[in-house]
């Protein structure tokens, strides 16, 4: 009551935050609650305090490192209330699992249209977090934000180190801020498909070249080794930045 208060007069707005590793294990009294049960009533009680400090400026929070926990809370929250709802995974784990976690909860969350706000939570450097964040809102359509690359998996018609080739087109157009989506495709058979829905494209061909694409349209084939060169070159000429 004394956080609300003050966040009233001072015109701040609050989080108000219920995480699974720090709730009671009863709450009013009620033995036997499901730590589901006790995160949601917790954060009831929470905003009724609020509420009564007439302090209106707020959103709220259920955050478990259990993925299916942390759905069922968040989707019982937005039944009972239209505050807005800051969803994430707590102590997801390291950039590979952690965003795993994070993408496969929030991505859940956000299709059902749950969530205004959200943090990945990482044991890595923030820029990660924000990184894994825009590529789950990109993933489902919500946000577009610099380079998407579209790449297909190694198998035994590729024709090229696809791997290296599409790390160093990440590399290389990390600092760009349009909303691009660039395919590098290992072969003539799935290739021409994923180029004609890119902005731009690489598609290695047998005759150890590759087609480069421009707007869903085959544009020349370019040397191998220079392809990623002659990708940029094609960004550039369209004033992508």
């Amino acid at each position: 009551r004394r956080v609300a208060l003050a966040a009233r007069r001072l015109g701040r707005a609050v989080r108000i935050g219920v995480n699974a590793g720090s709730t009671v294990h009863r709450v009013g009294g009620k033995p036997g609650s499901g730590r589901v049960d006790v995160m949601v009533e917790s954060a009831v009680r929470y905003v009724e305090t609020a509420e009564r400090a007439k302090l209106r400026d707020y959103k709220i929070s259920l955050k478990s490192f259990d993925v299916p926990e942390t759905i069922e809370a968040y989707g019982r929250m937005s039944k009972l209330t239209d505050a807005p709802l800051h969803i994430g995974i707590t102590e997801a784990g390291d950039a590979v699992s952690g965003a795993v976690r994070s993408a496969v909860g929030l991505g859940i969350l956000l299709n059902e249209g749950i969530g205004d706000t959200l943090r990945v939570s990482l044991t890595a450097a923030p820029e990660k977090e924000v990184l894994a964040a825009w590529e789950i809102l990109g993933a489902l359509g919500l946000r577009r934000r610099g380079v998407e690359v579209v790449s297909c998996p190694a198998c035994s018609r590729t024709e090229a180190d696809l791997e290296k080739i599409a790390a160093e087109v990440k590399m290389k157009t990390a600092g760009i801020k349009d909303a691009v989506r660039v395919a590098v495709m290992g072969c003539e058979v799935n290739g021409p498909g994923e180029a004609g829905d890119a902005d731009f494209a690489l598609v290695m061909n047998r005759a150890g070249n590759a087609f480069l694409y421009v707007g869903g349209d085959r544009v020349r084939a370019v040397k191998r080794s220079g392809c990623v060169s002659a990708l940029l070159d094609a960004m550039k000429e369209k004033r992508i930045e």
